[in-house]
């Protein structure tokens, strides 16, 4: 029988994200009982599982589009992620012992280089993108008082005397602030 790939999807989900986060909650409560080994052991188990499941969910979709036309293709990745978790197999501990550790603790350097840059640039993009968010908040503020005020003066109407904020355009007084908002940025707020 040849899975479809949403029920191998469904399956991949099911065994490997629902069936082990069980798993390892009912870790968590007996390793309050357990010995300091014990629990160290078991910890240290599931945590090699998530490791290996994260690499694994990161190339799956490299692996979809090259190589989804191979026989019971979809059967095979369900059977790697049964084979990650069960007791019997410890395939996690395999994979991880065998080819994750060996390969991140020889690029550990240059990932942790790259991440402290990604974070730096992180932390700029944010602080200028919300510096000017901020600047674009109290503009808008201030064009809507603006408004807001010249509306009150003028009667409710703001006419020729107040172009400037109202662009030469008579508008009745708002009813709502959604209305008064509208007022307001209605025409600049496609110009910035």
């Amino acid at each position: 029988m040849v899975l479809p790939s949403l029920v191998a999807r469904l399956l991949i989900t099911l065994l490997g994200v629902v069936y082990p986060s069980y798993e390892c909650f009912k870790s968590i409560a007996k390793i309050e009982g357990a010995s300091s080994q014990q629990s160290a052991d078991v910890l240290k188990r599931w945590c090699m599982f998530w490791i290996v499941f994260g690499c694994f969910v990161a190339l799956e979709p490299v692996a979809d589009s090259l190589i989804f036309w191979l026989p019971l293709y979809y059967e095979v990745k369900v059977a790697f992620v049964v084979y990650l978790w069960h007791p019997r197999t410890q395939g996690a501990t395999f994979v991880y012992d065998s080819f994750i550790q060996p390969t991140l603790l020889h690029y550990e350097y240059e990932i942790d280089q790259k991440l402290d840059a990604l974070t730096s640039k992180g932390q700029q993009l944010f602080q200028n993108y919300s510096a000017y968010g901020i600047k674009w908040a109290q503009r808008r503020a201030v064009d809507l008082f603006s408004y807001i005020q010249q509306s009150q003066q003028a009667g409710g109407r703001v006419g020729a005397n107040a172009q400037g904020a109202a662009g030469g355009v008579n508008y009745s007084a708002p009813q709502t602030a959604a209305q008064a908002a509208t007022n307001a940025f209605g025409s600049r707020a496609h110009a910035e």
